[in-house]
Formats: C-alpha cells, structure tokens, sequence
C-alpha cells in the first residue's frame, strides 16, 4: 500500500522562537488510530533558522490517526486528528504550543478530486436544515471549519458551536461562483453535527472528474442536489 507524503509546516513555539539561530530542534510525532494498535512515530528534526515557521516532511500510512508533536527540550506540543489517503500528498499546518495541547473534536470530512475543483477551492458551508433541493439560499450559517486543498484531494475539518448544536440538524455544501458571479450551492449529504464519542466522525467524498461541467449549467442561487460522488464513512 503507498504511503501518503506529508510536507508539514511548523508554527514554532515561544520557546524555541527564543532559541539562537542554530540550536538542534526535534518534535517527537506519534500517532495511532482508534484501536491503539496501528501506530507509527517519526522524529521531526531541523536547526532552528530565522523563522517563526519549519517545514519537514514524512510518510504516513493510509487511515485516520491522533497525531501527538511533542519537543520535550522546549516543553512544547501540540495533538490533531488528520486522515491520510493511500498514495495523496498533502500540505499540513500546526502550531507548537507550550505543554500537552489536548485535541479539538471535529467532524473530517476527505476527498479526492479533480485538478479542476481544486485549482476552484469551492467554500464549504453550512445551510439551514429548512432550506430543500431547488429552493433558494439566501444566507449561510457561522461555521468553525478548517480547509485544505492539496495536489489530489482535499481535507475539512468541522467543529461544531454552540448555534449549530442547538439547531441539532444542519446541511452542508459547497459553494461556487460561476463567472457570472451568481453562486451554485451543492449538497453533500450526510448528517452534520456529530456527537462526540472519543473519536472523529468521518466521512469521505470521491468527486468525478468534470463535476464542475456537470454543474456549469444548472440554476444559480439555489440548493443542488446531484447524486455525483461517492460516498464512505463511520
């Protein structure tokens, strides 16, 4: 199985940013998935440069991990889930924090996808439950999200806030501008927000190759709701 190739952009913490320029860095990473059996750990190793930010890179096998960044010399860390595809590249951030950051609790949401729709980077947003296929949208709802788009795929990150917990039921979608300027809203269908239960919800969209073709000539302004992904999660 290929691995999935990491390029991994380092926020230095205040205690290595106090370092002299030069000073031998490690952040121990380890990581492991919901069972505790599948695991792997790398040692992220550079010397401190004039930066406030390091890049390093590592492989990562296929599968959704806990990702604990511990530099004991600086009492520093921080810990995120991520998902890892079979044979993607991917361009992360965190930032190194003083002690033992705990995780936040998100809802992940993958994919892979077309050159197109990546080189798009359509907004992800949330929509009032209310709102059906064809109906018009007029307003988006406040979202706590987190996006990335790499070379293959593309990676959310949800959490929930207070308003969106209340309202116990809300839908996704993504957003794009057609050239016009009008918007098209695309539904992803699955249930958002998540209960929290130790570990990440998640659930991944394969998008085809000319989706946003397929899409160009539908109505503006209005909820879509094409059947035009495939869909697995848990």
């Amino acid at each position: 199985m290929a691995a999935a190739h990491i390029v991994l952009h380092l926020t230095l913490c205040n205690a290595m940013m106090h370092a002299p320029s030069g000073t031998p860095v490690e952040v121990k990473l380890h990581a492991t998935d919901h069972t505790g059996r599948q695991t792997f750990d790398r040692s992220l190793a550079f010397a401190r440069g004039d930066s406030g930010t390091q890049t390093v890179e590592f492989d990562a096998p296929r599968g959704v991990f806990r990702l604990t960044y511990n530099a004991p010399k600086f009492n520093c860390g921080a810990s995120d889930y991520e998902v890892f595809l079979e044979d993607e590249s991917r361009n992360m951030n965190i930032t190194l924090a003083p002690g033992h950051p705990a995780p936040r609790q998100p809802t992940l949401l993958v994919g892979t996808a077309p050159q197109a729709f990546l080189f798009e980077q359509p907004t992800f947003v949330l929509l009032d439950k209310s709102i059906d296929c064809g109906k018009p949208v007029d307003s988006t709802l406040d979202a706590d999200m987190e996006t990335e788009y790499d070379p293959g795929s593309f990676h959310l990150k949800l959490y929930p806030t207070p308003d969106i917990l209340r309202r116990g039921s809300v839908t996704l979608a993504f957003k794009v501008t057609a050239s016009t300027g009008d918007d098209q809203f695309i539904r992803l269908k699955f249930p958002y927000p998540q209960p929290w239960g130790g570990w990440p919800f998640t659930i991944q969209f394969n998008l085809p190759e000319g989706i946003l073709d397929q899409i160009a000539t539908e109505q503006k302004g209005v909820l879509l709701c094409p059947k035009i992904y495939e869909t697995s999660g848990g």
